[in-house]
């Protein structure tokens, strides 16, 4: 239920200072959250938990717990292993690259709307 890359995702928006685990699993259920799913917070809430415990627990992971108990953050040592993620912890700009995709082409302001009444001569 519970996708590491959401997690990350999130904690590279909240950047250097990190996340608390209960706000994490705000985040994480309303992401994935619909229309059509219903989805138990508690649930949601023991995933995020057991899945940061784990993720945090290795030296070479890049979720690290920080000084503050509950409050974890992204290793900004082991970044470098993922190539998609960039983060700059100076500045206020996060950036996350997804796989490289061809630009589309930018449609100028064009009229697009359909005239209802062309036909009813």
């Amino acid at each position: 239920m519970v996708e590491v890359s959401d997690i990350i995702h999130i904690l590279a928006q909240a950047g250097s200072k990190g996340m608390k685990l209960g706000k994490l699993a705000t985040h994480v259920y309303n992401n994935r959250r619909s229309f059509f799913e219903t989805l138990n917070y508690d649930d949601v809430y023991a995933e995020v938990k057991q899945t940061m415990l784990r993720l945090s627990k290795s030296s070479s992971s890049i979720i690290e717990p920080m000084d503050v108990r509950g409050y974890y953050r992204l290793n900004p040592d082991k970044l470098q292993q993922y190539g998609q993620l960039t983060i700059d912890f100076d500045g206020t700009e996060i950036l996350l690259q997804e796989e490289t995709e061809e630009e589309q082409p930018s449609v100028e302001n064009q009229d697009m709307s359909l005239d209802l009444f062309a036909d009813m001569d």
